[in-house]
């Protein structure tokens, strides 16, 4: 039974060091905010659910920095940067989309008028 209580003890005090060793992940966040403020405007209306993903995973990240709890922080700030940056990614193409879109458009519009001008 002593056995087990000790055992016990020194499972709880290595968990305790070790969340006690885990310095704050300041870069961390500042990476993730960094990333979802570049991501807001453009994502905003191309990848709406991306940029709202990783604007609530920075939130989490600051919420556990303020209560210590700095494993959980450096997880979520790392998922809210992904997340910004694949929100940036995915607006980029749908613009890319977009815009060929309207370059086909105008290559159609102009074999019209070629057939129509042509004697």
């Amino acid at each position: 039974m002593k056995k087990t209580s000790l055992l016990i003890a020194a499972l709880a005090g290595a968990a305790l060091g070790a969340c006690a060793n885990t310095p704050p992940p300041r870069d961390e966040v500042a990476l993730a905010r960094a990333a979802v403020a570049q991501a807001e405007q453009p994502a905003a209306r191309h990848a709406p659910d991306q940029l709202l993903t990783a604007q609530r995973k920075l939130t989490l990240a600051e919420e556990a920095m303020r209560k210590e709890d700095y494993e959980r922080a450096r997880r979520l700030a790392e998922e809210a940067e992904v997340d910004a940056r694949l929100a940036m990614a995915m607006s980029e193409s749908r613009q890319t989309q977009e815009s060929l879109k309207q370059v086909q458009e105008s290559i159609a519009t102009l074999k019209q008028e070629l057939v129509r001008t042509k004697p």
